[in-house]
C-alpha cells in the first residue's frame, strides 16, 4: 500500500517550495490554471507576505498551507486563502508532480485535506473556485463531494487574470463524511451491510430481486470475494454499516479474466455525502493493484442519478439491453458503463 500524508507547512523551505513549483513554471502551464505569470511576486517579496501565518495562532490565520507527501516526497499542496476560523475559507489545489496527476492522486489528497481543514480550523462551509477551462480540479472536486454552485467571471487571486471559473461548496457535514475511512469488510459488518442491500431491493430498482438476502447468504458472498482475492469494502460511521462496495469476475471464462463488474451502495440517510466517490474510488484502487483493465458498472436505464455519479468518475456508457429486467409490474432496461482501469 502507498504512503499518503498530508503535512502542515512547518518552516520557511515549505513556502520556498510552493514559491519555485510557480515561477519555475512555463508560461502555457501556468495560463492552463488560470495565474497571470507577470503578476507573480518576486521570491523574497511573496515570501515575506506569506510566512506571517506559520506562527499565528489557528484563530488568527488567514492562509494555511498543507503539503502532499507520496512515498516520503513532497509532490503537491492546497491551501487555504482566505480563511475566516469558524466559518468559511476558500481552497486551491496543486499536484506539481506529471506523473502523480496522470495517476489521480490529487483527489485522495484532496480528500485527506478537507478533513484537516473543516476539524482544524471548525469551517461551516469550503468553498473552491477553479478556472473553468482547467478540467483537473474540476474532476477533482466533483468526485470529492462538493456541490457546484455556479459559473461566473471574476479575478479570483492577486496572481490570476480575469477569467470564467466554477463556484463549487462543501458545508460542514458533508466534510464530516469526508473523513470516513473506507476499510475491508469484518464478519462483523454483514449485518449492517444486509440491511442496507435489502433496503435497497425492497425499494428501488438498482437490484433486479425482489428477494430479500440473508446474513447466512451474505456470508457466503463475502467468503467467496475474498477467497478470489477480491475486495467488500465498506465505510462505517456512528451508526454502523454506512455504505460498501465491491467487485467480481464480469463473466466466468478466462478471456474475461482482466475485467471486473462492481456494486456499490450506501445507506439511505448517507446518500449525498460524497460515501459513494470515496467507494469507488478506493475499488478502482484495488482493481489497479490486482492487474485489473477494466471495470464495468450495470446501472438501470432510468436511475439517472447513478449513471451520472458513474459519468463523473470516469466511466462512460457502452451500450443499452432493452427489457432484460422485470420489476414492480414493469420491464427493465440495463445500461452497462466501464472505465478503463
Amino acid at each position: 500500500m502507498h504512503r499518503r500524508e498530508v503535512r502542515p507547512f512547518s518552516s520557511a523551505a515549505d513556502y520556498r517550495r510552493v514559491i519555485d513549483y510557480f515561477l519555475n513554471a512555463d508560461e502555457p502551464y501556468l495560463r492552463g490554471m488560470g495565474v497571470d505569470p507577470e503578476k507573480l511576486p518576486q521570491r523574497d517579496a511573496w515570501l515575506e507576505r506569506l510566512l506571517p501565518d506559520l506562527t499565528r495562532p489557528d484563530e488568527q490565520k488567514r492562509t494555511f498551507y498543507l503539503g502532499w507527501d507520496y512515498e516520503g516526497s513532497r509532490i503537491g499542496h492546497c491551501n487555504l486563502n482566505p480563511l475566516l476560523y469558524g466559518e468559511q475559507a476558500h481552497a486551491h489545489l496543486h499536484l506539481w508532480d506529471a506523473g502523480a496527476r496522470r495517476a489521480g492522486l490529487g483527489t485522495e489528497f484532496f480528500r485527506q485535506s478537507i478533513v484537516v481543514f473543516f476539524e482544524r480550523f471548525a469551517l461551516q462551509r469550503l468553498y473552491c473556485e477553479p478556472y473553468a477551462d482547467n478540467p483537473a480540479p474540476n474532476r477533482v472536486l466533483s468526485k470529492a463531494g462538493f456541490r457546484l454552485i455556479k459559473r461566473y467571471r471574476t479575478t479570483p487571486g492577486l496572481i490570476n487574470f480575469e477569467q470564467e471559473v466554477n463556484q463549487y461548496v462543501m458545508d460542514r457535514s458533508s466534510g464530516h463524511s469526508a473523513a470516513a475511512s473506507v476499510h475491508d469488510a469484518s464478519e462483523a459488518d454483514l449485518e449492517g451491510l444486509v440491511a442496507i442491500y435489502n433496503e435497497v431491493i425492497a425499494h428501488s430498482t438498482a437490484v433486479f430481486t425482489s428477494t430479500p438476502v440473508s446474513v447466512e447468504e451474505r456470508r457466503r458472498w463475502w467468503q467467496a470475494r475474498t477467497a478470489q482475492g477480491y475486495p467488500v469494502l465498506v465505510v462505517r460511521d456512528e451508526r454502523g454499516v454506512a455504505g460498501f462496495a465491491s467487485f467480481g469476475d464480469f463473466r466466468a471464462w478466462p478471456g474475461y479474466r482482466f475485467t471486473v463488474e462492481h456494486t456499490l451502495h450506501v445507506r439511505a440517510d448517507t446518500r449525498g455525502r460524497g460515501l459513494g466517490t470515496q467507494l469507488l474510488g478506493a475499488l478502482i484502487e484495488r482493481a489497479q493493484a490486482l492487474g485489473k483493465h477494466v471495470m464495468i458498472a450495470g446501472i438501470d436505464a432510468e436511475n439517472a442519478a447513478s449513471i451520472r455519479f458513474h459519468e463523473r468518475l470516469g466511466f462512460t456508457q457502452a451500450g443499452r439491453l432493452r427489457e432484460v429486467g422485470h420489476k414492480f409490474d414493469h420491464w427493465l432496461d440495463l445500461v452497462f458503463l466501464q472505465r478503463s482501469i
